[in-house]
């Protein structure tokens, strides 16, 4: 485990179990908060806080998985659960005030998140083998609900650019592919 703080009134939690596992955390803004727990054996958690006031919660279990998350906003906040097997999961808040869950499980899973906009919110959910989803809010007030259920090779790719833009995508089963662009 490697840990950088920097700046003023950073707080940090990590929790580190199981069998080699490695976390690193970077807090280099102000005031930013985080919370590392690991367990299972042979995950990744790499956070790091550039902007100031951000909340990263990671809970990442099962085995050979891998987060990376960036915040380089003010007031965003992160939620990530993980477990399962070889999932992979990259997070970006570069805007501000953005809300993001994140509960992956099954294995063989990508899920990759870019909020880069003010007040957006992402709710993402894996639960199959070998899915992907993409989410882009490159606007304001933009809301995401992704949610892979069972089956296999599922693909969803959401890309928001408008003002207030609502998506919701329910995939059940194997070989779906949606792309939404708003």
């Amino acid at each position: 485990m490697f840990v950088l703080q920097s700046d003023s009134n950073n707080t940090l939690t990590v929790d580190q179990g199981g069998v080699g596992n490695i976390a690193g955390v970077f807090q280099d803004g102000a005031a930013n908060d985080g919370t590392v727990d690991q367990s299972g054996s042979s995950n990744f958690v790499l956070d790091e806080q550039y902007g100031s006031t951000n909340t990263m919660n990671v809970n990442q279990g099962g085995d050979s998985n891998y987060v990376e998350t960036a915040q380089d906003g003010e007031s965003n906040d992160l939620v990530l659960t993980q477990a399962g097997l070889g999932n992979a999961v990259l997070v970006s808040q570069t805007g501000d005030l953005n809300d993001a869950a994140i509960d992956q499980m099954g294995s063989s899973n990508f899920a990759g998140l870019d909020q880069d906009g003010l007040d957006n919110f992402a709710d993402l959910n894996q639960d199959g083998d070998i899915g992907s989803i993409e989410v882009d809010q490159l606007s304001d007030g933009a809301d995401a609900f992704v949610t892979q259920t069972g089956g296999a090779l599922n693909t969803a790719t959401v890309t928001q650019v408008t003002t207030d833009a609502q998506s919701t995508v329910y995939q059940n089963g194997s070989f779906n592919s949606v792309t939404v662009s708003q």
